[in-house]
């Protein structure tokens, strides 16, 4: 298994840690692992932000989303997705996700 390049603690809008993403360098890009618990069961889309900062409770500091070729947002969209659309996230019932991004 491939050592971690990185990884980032998920916090939700009261500061609370919700999970992890492991960042890992591979041969044909970088993979993003999450395990995330008690967040709010259902579909999530995930994308990343221009800024390395993502400071509660709005997150604002985050910026925009990362889009460096003006594309549209969504995978499925027609024009082309944004650089950091990934795709979307099903939370279970008992609110936890684990999933690998390749």
């Amino acid at each position: 298994m491939p050592t971690p390049t990185a990884t980032a603690k998920l916090t939700d809008s009261s500061g609370n840690q919700v999970g992890l993403a492991i960042f890992t360098t591979t041969d044909t890009g970088t993979s993003v692992g999450l395990s995330l618990a008690g967040v709010p069961p259902g579909l999530h889309g995930l994308h990343f932000h221009d800024t390395g900062r993502c400071a509660p409770p709005d997150f604002a500091s985050a910026g925009g989303h990362f889009n460096p070729t003006a594309h549209r947002h969504g995978l499925a969209n027609p024009d082309g997705p944004h650089l950091g659309d990934l795709p979307n996230l099903l939370v279970q019932a008992n609110g936890s996700a684990d999933t690998t991004f390749p």
